[in-house]
């Protein structure tokens, strides 16, 4: 999965500031800047993420009051890119149903 992530370089970038960003704000930072949200959030995951594992939901799942849990099985890390058209139609039924 770093290997296909690798091949996108601003994905990298993306995830490389993401992480700084929580390291630097301390984990109950990051929970709070979670509790935050007050639009609807699809959190969309692959079940077999070798990078976060699908357990990380309950997390988010906690601190998103307004979320739709989706864990997409066979899947790794990047669900856009490895099933892009099953992703597509999750993002679609999720925002029509906004």
């Amino acid at each position: 999965e770093q290997r296909q992530i690798a091949r996108y370089p601003v994905y990298k970038k993306i995830i490389d500031g993401l992480m700084k960003t929580q390291k630097s704000m301390g984990p109950g930072m990051f929970a709070i800047a979670l509790k935050s949200f007050r639009m609807p959030v699809l959190i969309l995951w692959g079940a077999e993420d070798k990078i976060f594992e699908a357990q990380v939901t309950k997390e988010l799942e906690r601190n998103i009051k307004n979320h739709k849990t989706v864990i997409m099985p066979g899947i790794g890390h990047v669900p856009i890119f490895e099933a892009p058209k099953d992703s597509a139609n999750i993002y679609k039924d999720f925002l029509s149903a906004r």
